[in-house]
């Protein structure tokens, strides 16, 4: 499961199961829903009232809305710009910042998901679905002490709270502490609220189990095709959708995915993605390339330069 899904999925449930919502984030309501007139509606507002951070914030859900339906990453860079521009008119007007820690977590840009989300909860400790996105963040980004340690907390103070119990089973099980994994787990079962919430967590553990406690060998140990599978099969966006990976040459991995958003992603988490994958592979003694292509269409969305001359 991605890490946008399965965020998606925690927080809907944290919703039905605490009644979360409206209050935390009274700037959300049904004239939000994405439609090409409310956009123009809210877009010449904004000419005569270019000093109203709310209606930014709310024109920017709609585009995001708008590039989820059309997988237009523009659309995308055009929200953040619109946040920004809130922020700019308003520099405490923190329901900008939440905003942009959605986006970034739901576009797997990790680093900065965790600098929006701590800057928001510095401002606003009492939104529980922030600190729970919080959470899930710095456990994809591997912080998983630090995830274990927000998590506990908000569990200190909502020891009901299903997708905290969740969130901090992952961590504990990526930081390799089964034990204290395997209790979460039984929580998180416990307070889950329907059978389908119970059969979603069996199914994340199951898949998850073998890879998340297995140690990680030291990179430069590992043969090119090796690393390339460790790499690949654990990434926590790619590994879900990971069909198979080839190798067409002794210098080239062919990595096959399905429904990978290549195109809904901003330009920005693209070349952070790429910089990530080329940083990892640099102990590869030799010049490789690793082609990411989708299986059902043939379609290379890229073709990466890896290793060393």
């Amino acid at each position: 499961m991605s890490s946008s899904s399965l965020s998606t999925y925690l927080a809907h449930s944290l919703r039905r199961e605490q009644g979360l919502g409206s209050e935390f984030h009274p700037q959300r309501s049904e004239q939000s829903a994405f439609s090409p007139e409310r956009r123009e509606q809210l877009e010449a507002r904004l000419k005569k009232e270019p000093q109203a951070p709310a209606l930014y914030l709310e024109l920017a859900d709609l585009l995001v809305q708008e590039a989820q339906a059309t997988q237009d990453p523009k659309l995308v860079m055009k929200a953040v710009d619109t946040l920004h521009t809130a922020l700019s008119v308003d520099p405490a007007f923190h329901p900008a910042v939440l905003q942009l820690g959605r986006i970034c977590l739901m576009f797997g840009v990790l680093d900065k998901a965790t600098e929006y989300y701590e800057r928001y909860i510095a401002a606003v400790p009492d939104d529980i679905e922030a600190q729970l996105d919080y959470g899930f963040a710095l456990v994809q980004s591997s912080q998983t002490e630090k995830a274990i340690t927000v998590l506990t907390r908000l569990l200190e103070r909502k020891p009901e709270l299903f997708p905290a119990h969740v969130t901090l089973a992952l961590a504990y099980q990526q930081s390799g502490k089964q034990e204290q994994a395997e209790k979460s787990r039984e929580l998180a079962l416990q307070y889950a609220p329907d059978d389908a919430a119970k059969e979603k967590v069996r199914e994340m553990f199951s898949s998850d189990r073998t890879v998340a406690s297995r140690p990680a060998p030291k990179p430069e140990n590992l043969s090119p095709a090796t690393l390339v599978e460790q790499y690949f099969y654990e990434h926590k966006i790619i590994g879900p959708k990971l069909v198979r990976i080839t190798w067409p040459s002794a210098f080239q991995a062919r990595v096959e995915v399905r429904d990978f958003p290549v195109d809904a992603m901003p330009e920005f988490a693209k070349q952070q993605f790429l910089t990530k994958v080329k940083d990892h592979f640099k102990v590869l003694s030799g010049e490789f390339q690793i082609s990411l292509v989708d299986a059902n269409t043939s379609r290379e969305f890229f073709l990466i330069p890896v290793g060393t001359k």
